[in-house]
């Protein structure tokens, strides 16, 4: 009953996190508010994305990239970018531009490197989303758990009954797919 009490807490808050007017340094214009909850949605569908497959994680992963690099830019907040974890990951992502520039197949894996400084900015985008409320990260474990939980439920039934819970056959005898 704990788990019932605090899972409906937690959509109430949700609720009220989306209806009232958020009161941070990231609001000062409509957009951005408007910016900042579809941010915080997005980022709660992200786990069940991931399980959905490919394309729908990455339409997410590149809105909240796009929509924090807009941010700092907009508001001059580069000071985000003043630590250590970030100039890690900079140099991270120049010594991989520097492994593919001196690869003989520079050409195919290009924009693959270079894209994946996408994912520093993602990181970022959500440790800023976490920072500027902290409901959010208990929206985001509600949205992890509700997600895993779904998926191993889903294991479970397709061990049992050979289908998934939306009537699909394994495709491998031996493999249980989760969805």
């Amino acid at each position: 009953s704990f788990a019932i009490f605090y899972f409906q807490s937690s959509l109430k808050d949700w609720v009220n996190l989306l209806k009232d007017p958020i009161k941070n340094r990231m609001m000062n214009t409509k957009f951005n508010r408007t910016n900042y909850k579809v941010s915080i949605i997005l980022l709660m569908f992200l786990p069940a994305a991931l399980v959905a497959g490919p394309f729908p994680s990455e339409i997410i992963i590149n809105f909240l990239w796009i929509a924090f690099l807009y941010d700092v830019v907009k508001n001059k907040k580069f000071d985000v970018f003043k630590n250590f974890i970030f100039l890690y990951f900079l140099l991270f992502f120049l010594y991989l531009f520097i492994i593919a520039a001196s690869s003989e197949i520079f050409e195919e894996i290009a924009l693959n490197v270079i894209f994946y400084f996408r994912f520093i900015l993602f990181a970022f985008a959500i440790c800023e989303i976490i920072k500027s409320n902290e409901n959010n990260l208990k929206l985001l474990y509600i949205s992890l758990s509700l997600t895993i939980f779904i998926v191993v439920i889903d294991g479970y039934v397709q061990l049992l009954f050979e289908k998934n819970t939306l009537l699909f056959a394994k495709y491998i005898v031996d493999r249980i797919s989760g969805f």
